[in-house]
């Protein structure tokens, strides 16, 4: 029965991780290349480490081309549930203020 349950939630947030990256997926807008603060920002899963699963963030001028951040190390990793961090989205606070990753709590 619960592997139904998790079956069935692992599905909705697939279709829903889907629906909000089809949003983005269109030909992004070109950035503006004179301003250094312009571009897209990325959170990533890249699979299992040695300590486990970790997001990472990327940026691009150009939606295209795409640079590691933090020189490349980890920007989260979670110490709570089953540890897990896949299926990453960023999420802009209604005013704009702040941002926050969302992940799903799964590890298998």
């Amino acid at each position: 029965m619960m592997s139904k349950i998790l079956a069935r939630l692992a599905a909705m947030l697939a279709a829903a991780f889907l629906l909000l990256t089809s949003w983005t997926a269109a030909s992004p807008p070109r950035a503006a290349a004179a301003d250094p603060l312009t571009g897209y920002l990325m959170v990533h899963f890249i699979g299992e480490g040695a300590t486990g699963q970790q997001m990472y963030l990327s940026h691009s001028k150009d939606g295209l081309n795409w640079s590691d951040l933090n020189g490349g190390g980890m920007v989260l990793r979670s110490t709570v549930g089953t540890k897990g961090v896949r299926d990453p989205a960023l999420v802009r606070s209604p005013d704009g203020s702040r941002y926050w990753i969302i992940a799903t709590d799964l590890c298998i």
